[in-house]
C-alpha cells in the first residue's frame, strides 16, 4: 500500500518508494538484538505524499552455508489503526477539557450561590432578632416561639449552604500530594477537636498508623469528619472511637469504628450522599460530612465504604495509596 504497483517494487529499496519522517534505525537495532525479533512502528510519506504508519518486525538469522548474518523482516500497514488511535486521543483531550470547564463552572456557580444566599439569610435573622427585642413586652409566648423557629431555620439553611460550599471546594481544589504520616495527622485532629470531645465525653483510641501518599489538608479533614460524625451520631452510650490500619497490596485500609447509632442495611449505599440523614429527626447527622469524606477518598484514587447495623455502631473503612516510591 505504497501508492505503487507490486511489480514496480521488485528490486527496489524501501528508500526508493518512501520518505521517512523519522529514522526507524531498524537494521542497526535488529543486528544488536542478535536474532531476537524486534518490532518498530514508524511513520513515513509515500512519493505521492500520502501518510502511512507501518509495523516493522525484523530478526537476524545466520545463513547456514555462508555464515553471513541476514535480516528478515515483515512490514504491515497499520495506518488505519494509528489514525483511529489519534482520533481517540483527540476526543479524550476534548472530553477532558469539557469536563474541566463544566467542573469550573459548577464550582463557580456553587460558590456564588452559597455566598449570595447567605446574605439574605443574615438579613432575615437580624430583623427577626430586632423584632423580638423591640416588641419583647408585647409578644406572647406563641409569637416568641414562632420567631425562635424562624431564626433556627435560617441558621440551619446557612449551615447547609456552608456544607454545600465545602463539598464543592473539595472537588475542585488542586491536590498537593506528598508523603503524609497519618499518626501525626490524627494527633493534630484530636488536638483541634479536644473541646468537642471533652464536651461529649468522647474517647478516641488508635493503633499504629502508616505513612501514605496524599494531600495532608484533605486527609486531616477526612479524619476530622469521620470522628465528628461518630460523636454527633452517638447512641445513649458515651462515644467511643477506635482507628486502625492494615496493608492491602499497594494501599492501606484505614478503619474508623464507633459505638454510635449504627446504620440500617438499606441506608448503607446512600449514606455518603450529601445531606442524607442517618435517621429521622437527627439534625446533626445530615450526611454532609460523609459526602465530603467520599469525595476526598475518591480524589486520592481510593474508595470508602461502611460496615454497620442499626444500633450496633459503624465501621467506616477507606483505602489510600501507601507513601513508598516515587510519585508523579
Amino acid at each position: 500500500d505504497l501508492d505503487c504497483r507490486p511489480e514496480d517494487l521488485v528490486g527496489k529499496r524501501l528508500a526508493d518508494v518512501m520518505v521517512y519522517t523519522e529514522e526507524p534505525g531498524m537494521v542497526r537495532h535488529a543486528a544488536e538484538e542478535k536474532g531476537e525479533i524486534r518490532d518498530f512502528e514508524y511513520h513515513f510519506k509515500t512519493l505521492k505524499g500520502a501518510d502511512r504508519w507501518v509495523l516493522h518486525s525484523s530478526f537476524v538469522v545466520t545463513d547456514a552455508d555462508t555464515g553471513r548474518k541476514v535480516m528478515e523482516a515483515t512490514v504491515k500497514d497499520i495506518s488505519e489503526r494509528k489514525r483511529a488511535e489519534e482520533d481517540l486521543r483527540r476526543h479524550r483531550v476534548k472530553l477532558a477539557e469539557l469536563v474541566a470547564e463544566q467542573t469550573r463552572e459548577l464550582a463557580h456557580l456553587t460558590h456564588v450561590a452559597s455566598h449570595d444566599l447567605q446574605e439574605p439569610l443574615r438579613t432575615v435573622v437580624s430583623f427577626l432578632q430586632l423584632l423580638e427585642r423591640r416588641y419583647r413586652g408585647e409578644l406572647d409566648e406563641t409569637a416568641k416561639e414562632y420567631i425562635d423557629y424562624a431564626v433556627a431555620g435560617a441558621k440551619r439553611m446557612k449551615g447547609l449552604l456552608q456544607d454545600l460550599l465545602a463539598y464543592s471546594g473539595v472537588g475542585t481544589q488542586d491536590l498537593a500530594c506528598r508523603d503524609v504520616d497519618l499518626g501525626r495527622v490524627l494527633g493534630e485532629v484530636l488536638s483541634n477537636l479536644r473541646v468537642i470531645l471533652e464536651e461529649h465525653e468522647a474517647e478516641v483510641s488508635y493503633g499504629d498508623l502508616p505513612g501514605v501518599w496524599g494531600d495532608e489538608g484533605l486527609l486531616t479533614r477526612l479524619f476530622q469528619n469521620l470522628i465528628l460524625d461518630a460523636v454527633r451520631c452517638r447512641s445513649e452510650q458515651k462515644p467511643r472511637v477506635h482507628i486502625e490500619a492494615e496493608r492491602e497490596g499497594e494501599s492501606w485500609v484505614v478503619t474508623v469504628s464507633d459505638n454510635g447509632v449504627g446504620i440500617d442495611a438499606d441506608e448503607k449505599d446512600r449514606v455518603f450522599e450529601i445531606f442524607r440523614r442517618l435517621r429521622d429527626g437527627e439534625e446533626s447527622c445530615t450526611g454532609a460530612d460523609l459526602a465530603i469524606c467520599k469525595r476526598i477518598v475518591e480524589r486520592h484514587a481510593g474508595r470508602i465504604w461502611v460496615e454497620s447495623r442499626a444500633g450496633e455502631g459503624s465501621r467506616f473503612r477507606f483505602s489510600i495509596p501507601d507513601g513508598k516510591g516515587e510519585r508523579t
